[in-house]
C-alpha cells in the first residue's frame, strides 16, 4: 500500500485577506460616518444633538 502525502491547505492568506476586507470596511463605515454624520443617528446607537 503506497503512502500519498497529503498538501496540507495554508489557511493564513485567507486570515490575512480577511483582516484586511474587515479594517477596510470598517475605515469605510468609519468615513461615512464622518461625512454623514445623521448615519449614526439612523442606526438610534449614538444620539446626536443638532
Amino acid at each position: 500500500m503506497a503512502y500519498e502525502k497529503t498538501d496540507t491547505v495554508s489557511i493564513w492568506p485567507y486570515v490575512g485577506i480577511y483582516m484586511l476586507v474587515t479594517f477596510l470596511v470598517s475605515l469605510a463605515l468609519i468615513a461615512l460616518a464622518i461625512i454623514f454624520p445623521s448615519f449614526i443617528a439612523l442606526t438610534g446607537k449614538i444620539p446626536i444633538s443638532g
